[in-house]
């Protein structure tokens, strides 16, 4: 297994097996994902934009230099 390059390691987990394996379960992940998300409080985090497929190649690099945490976006 390969280990990120970047330390200190973060490793986050969640209970999702055990809240969606019931209908009431599901609804409260529901609830909790529908209010952070209409809140602001759950956001994705954007790293950088890269424009056009021309940069295809430049997203990926950034991508596997594994610095920084967040989100690598295409735009087509």
């Amino acid at each position: 297994m390969l280990m990120p390059l970047n330390w200190p390691l973060t490793v986050g987990g969640h209970a999702g097996t055990v809240l969606n394996s019931t209908p009431e379960g599901r609804r409260r992940v529901n609830r909790f994902l529908a209010a952070g998300l209409g809140d602001g409080s759950l956001r994705s985090v954007i790293r950088q934009v890269f424009k056009g497929l021309d940069r295809i190649q430049d997203a990926f690099r950034e991508l596997e230099s594994n610095t920084d945490s967040g989100k690598i976006v295409v735009t087509l």
